[in-house]
C-alpha cells in the first residue's frame, strides 16, 4: 500500500541545494570538475547530479528529472 509520502521534503530540498551549491554562479564546463571531460548538456547534468543527491538521501533516489524547456526534459531512473 502506498502512503503518498516519498521522502521528507525538507531533507530532499536540502540535499538538492547542497548538491547544486558547488555549481552556483560558475561556468559548468570551465569552472567545475564534473564537466571538464564532458559538456554540461541536460543529459550530463542529470547524470552528474544523481550520485550527489542520492548519496545525501541514503541511496533512495528513484527518479531524477531535469526540465530544460517546457518540451525538453531529461530523466534518469533507478533500475
Amino acid at each position: 500500500m502506498r502512503s503518498g509520502t516519498l521522502y521528507d521534503f525538507v531533507a530532499l530540498k536540502s540535499a538538492i541545494e547542497e548538491s547544486l551549491e558547488p555549481w552556483r554562479d560558475r561556468h559548468l564546463d570551465l569552472e567545475t570538475e564534473d564537466f571538464q571531460s564532458t559538456p554540461s548538456t541536460g543529459e550530463n547534468i542529470v547524470r552528474a547530479l544523481w550520485p550527489k543527491i542520492d548519496n545525501r538521501i541514503g541511496q533512495r533516489l528513484v527518479r531524477l528529472r531535469l526540465w530544460e524547456t517546457a518540451n525538453n526534459r531529461f530523466t534518469l531512473r533507478r533500475t
